[in-house]
């Protein structure tokens, strides 16, 4: 299932008072650039420290008995790799307890290097999301203020979210390259509304450095890459490359992407949106997707559809209807992939 990395605006509390558990490993935590990291969500939070040798399994018993609301994970780009989401943050999470529901929400702080998850935890506590920029028509654009959304599938089509309208207004005038049009929008405003877009949502073909944006050939549409040491840019069907290059803060949603949420190396899409495209709060497939996943569609129902949870706590209800689901052969659930990648 999709993993999120994280800022504040994730660990943001709606309870009066919480536990908020940091994991770090040994090594990890002997590095001084990132005992800043870990310090700084200590004097933030209140919060505990947790450190393990190689697995935070060995630190189960004690997490446990502290009744962690949300769990931080600092981890260095070579701790934060599928396997760790998919057999240590995700089963940990549910495993403080008897039942085999989630039990804290968590998320993982990396970055290319300390510096960048420095910028995670010491941002602003809070993200207003007002203007949605959609890659896919499955963005649900109508559920916030403001925002364009486009389609994967069909060339020049797009939607449009007015302020004070409550539906969306159809247009199939668009680019059909929409490569450098995104970016402009990601780089300055939303090219409509005169603000820097909030949310970012992504679908079709990707893997952990790239995501194509037509579906499902390639066609006339270009590719978001990502290489080097946080290198983001935009590759059009013709022409030179785009750097991406945004300050404000954002969540990048790869709603509907493969793999787009993997970390190998700092060449990857995640640390180079943490890095240069301004995401503070990232939610990606770490696994290839299909059409039963799960996940990804609960988080922007309790998110955007309901309107009642922040970020990370969506994220986190999304997963207990989800092993609801799974218990309880719902109708319609399928055989989804992804209740841990």
């Amino acid at each position: 299932m999709g993993v999120i990395f994280t800022q504040e605006g994730f660990f943001e509390p709606i309870l009066p008072s919480y536990n908020y558990a940091i994991l770090v490993s040994k090594n990890t935590y002997n590095d001084p650039d990132w005992r800043v990291v870990v310090d700084s969500l200590v004097a933030r939070h209140n919060g505990k420290v947790f450190i393990y040798e190689n697995s935070p399994w060995e630190v189960k018993d004690e997490v446990a008995a502290y009744y962690p609301d949300y769990i931080a994970y600092v981890c260095q780009i070579p701790e934060a790799s599928p396997t760790f989401v998919q057999s240590h943050a995700w089963p940990f999470s549910r495993a403080l307890d008897s039942d085999p529901y989630g039990d804290a929400a968590w998320g993982i702080i990396t970055g290319c290097d300390a510096s960048d998850a420095l910028k995670l935890v010491t941002g602003p506590k809070q993200l207003e999301i007002k203007t949605c920029l959609g890659e896919t028509s499955s963005s649900n654009v109508n559920y916030y203020p403001q925002g364009i959304h486009s389609s994967e599938a069909t060339y020049g089509w797009y939607q449009i979210k007015y302020p004070d309208s409550v539906k969306a207004t159809t247009y199939t005038d668009g680019p059909t390259d929409r490569t450098e049009w995104l970016v402009d929008m990601l780089n300055g405003d939303s090219l409509i509304f005169n603000d820097s877009v909030d949310i970012f949502i992504t679908s079709g073909h990707g893997l952990p450095t790239y995501f194509q944006l037509h579906y499902p050939s390639p066609g006339l549409e270009g590719y978001f890459r990502s290489d080097g040491i946080g290198h983001l840019y935009g590759d059009p069907y013709s022409g030179p490359d785009i750097d991406i290059l945004s300050d404000n803060p954002k969540i990048y949603f790869a709603l509907g992407n493969c793999a787009v949420g993997e970390i190998h190396n700092a060449g990857c899409f995640v640390p180079a949106w943490i890095r240069n495209g301004g995401a503070k709060l990232i939610t990606a497939y770490t696994m290839h997707e299909g059409r039963y996943s799960y996940q990804h569609g609960a988080t922007k129902a309790y998110f955007c559809k309901q309107d009642h949870y922040p970020w990370g706590l969506a994220f986190f209800l999304g997963n207990i209807v989800f092993r609801f689901d799974l218990d309880n052969n719902t109708p319609g659930i399928g055989s989804p992939p992804d209740f841990n990648g």
